[in-house]
């Protein structure tokens, strides 16, 4: 339990991390090329990767715990 409960939360960080920088990467690239390099644009793809990430750890979480009940 323990374990699983500790691998859980290492991919969800991993997975948030990953996730974020692809978005703000994503943001980076979009505002450079189509939107003359405004700043929310960026903020937005990462917001996008790390909406998508907490919604993988609440699956995961959810998978986790329908396991233990």
């Amino acid at each position: 339990m323990a374990s699983d409960n500790q691998k859980t939360w290492d991919d969800c960080l991993t997975n948030f991390g990953i996730n974020t920088g692809v978005g703000l990467g994503a943001g980076i690239l979009l505002s450079l090329l189509f939107f003359k390099r405004k700043a929310p644009v960026i903020f937005y793809g990462a917001g996008i990767g790390g909406g998508y990430s907490y919604y993988a750890c609440e699956e995961n979480f959810k998978k986790l715990y329908s396991k233990i009940k």
